[in-house]
């Protein structure tokens, strides 16, 4: 049975930041990542968490180990997606708001709904969780297609006609980053 308690997981988490060279070069999250890490600003706005750490995260892996496309979630495809059934919300909030902080455009934010009302109230699983990121995320890039990126911003990271499109990105994870509000990691897996 997996470890729950909450200052074994900051311990694990701090772990992770002072040791994050040793950790990148491990065989099994370079599969994992298996491409570039998206640099989001972390969002900080908002109510924090107690001790500065992430209350929760939520992965989205394939058997294979590798992170989950978000063309496959946008359509629904998550049959691949490692218990993509299991429940991710029971608590009784309705929405969460998604944070996504994309190198070189301002912050956008959405509501995900995390009720599922169609038989008896439940929180949604994994699968509906990673298809709504999917839907933002598709989102985010039609409003910012055309949109300059700051000046300062890496061109690497520009969304639209001639740079990251939906079918390059792959969901690694959401994470709580503030009360209420979850920032999603993103992979570019791209040419």
């Amino acid at each position: 049975m997996p470890n729950t308690d909450p200052s074994f997981a900051e311990a694990v988490y701090r772990r992770l930041l002072e040791n994050i060279t040793e950790y990148l070069s491990d065989p099994q999250v370079q599969k994992f990542l298996s491409g570039t890490c998206i640099p989001q600003r972390r969002y900080s706005q908002g109510a924090t968490i107690p001790g500065g750490v992430a209350d929760r995260r939520i992965m989205f892996a394939m058997a294979d180990g590798t992170c989950f496309p978000a063309q496959l979630a946008l359509v629904g495809q998550c049959d691949r997606l490692l218990d993509g059934n299991g429940v991710v919300f029971t608590e009784r909030n309705q929405t969460i708001n998604l944070r996504i902080e994309w190198p070189g455009y301002e912050g956008w934010g959405a509501q995900i709904r995390t009720v599922n009302y169609q038989e008896e109230p439940m929180g949604i699983t994994r699968a509906r969780l990673v298809r709504e990121i999917a839907k933002q995320l598709e989102r985010f890039i039609e409003r910012m297609r055309n949109v300059a990126i700051i000046d300062s911003a890496d061109a690497r990271y520009k969304v639209g006609p001639g740079g990251i499109e939906l079918h390059h990105i792959h969901i690694a994870s959401l994470e709580q980053v503030s009360r209420g509000s979850w920032q999603p990691r993103f992979v570019y897996n791209g040419p």
